[in-house]
């Protein structure tokens, strides 16, 4: 996932990648880089975008999807005071592309009246974007400052705030040491609705992580051939997003996997 740097509220800098210590599984120079096709890794199936990726094409899509990519998490927002400029043509050429689309708000709350506050930032910006109800809408956090003692009852503070605006498919991203630091508890929203990340130095398909856990990101530093770029990869175990079966996502009815004609969603 990634942050934008803040100061007295107002961005200063630009887009800088969030570097997540879990628990010495990194290297010392940084997380092993991954090029997709390679075999014996586990399963692509959710890449995570934000400002740091740009424009990314419907070609580009495509690419990702013949390796396995079956949905995108468009970062929407950071704090209270910023928005993901490309987050409309990310979710428009990947919808194109036949990918699932959801949404992440990168968060800096300290408090609940905070966490209240950055959710509806969030999903304003998603209403406005003209995202489904049904969007996979998710908390990313991982940040420092969002650490202390009330770090639970503001994440269900923001989870129950984001539900509120009728966005009831949530989600919590964060990372192992985050949850052993701050004792995190996921009562609120429950262990498969938990996006865990953890960096093995030697990703496996036959050693996967965290699979207590609705999806596991297991790399943040994966190319694409072709592809300007690296991007975080996530295997989806509980079908968070990767919708393989039956059932509504972003507004389309899927059959078998696939989008199936005839059917309009109208959320209540």
């Amino acid at each position: 996932m990634n942050k934008i740097t803040f100061w007295s509220s107002i961005v200063v800098a630009g887009i800088a990648a969030s570097l997540i210590a879990v628990n010495q599984v990194h290297a010392d120079d940084g997380v092993p880089a991954i090029t997709a096709g390679t075999s014996g890794l586990p399963r692509m199936d959710v890449v995570d975008v934000s400002f740091n990726n740009g424009t990314i094409s419907v070609a580009d899509y495509k690419t990702m999807q013949s390796y396995g990519v079956k949905a995108v998490i468009v970062k929407l927002s950071e704090a209270d005071s910023y928005k993901n400029p490309y987050a409309k043509s990310q979710i428009t050429n990947a919808k194109e592309a036949g990918l699932q689309v959801g949404a992440y708000h990168y968060s800096w709350y300290a408090s609940k009246a905070d966490a209240q506050a950055e959710a509806k930032y969030f999903t304003n910006y998603a209403a406005s974007l003209e995202l489904p109800k049904d969007t996979l809408m998710v908390d990313d956090l991982e940040e420092s400052y969002t650490k202390n003692s009330s770090v639970t009852a503001n994440a269900t503070a923001f989870n129950s705030q984001v539900k509120a605006a009728g966005y009831t498919n949530t989600s919590t991203y964060t990372y192992v040491s985050y949850v052993n630091e701050t004792n995190l508890n996921f009562s609120y929203i429950g262990n498969s609705r938990v996006w865990m990340a953890q960096y093995p130095y030697q990703p496996s398909a036959s050693s996967l992580w965290n699979q207590s856990y609705g999806m596991w990101q297991w790399n943040s530093n994966t190319s694409f051939p072709g592809i300007k770029g690296t991007f975080d990869v996530s295997i989806d175990y509980q079908n968070l997003i990767s919708i393989n079966a039956n059932g509504y996502n972003n507004g389309i009815f899927y059959q078998n996997g696939k989008p199936a004609s005839g059917y309009i969603y109208s959320p209540s």
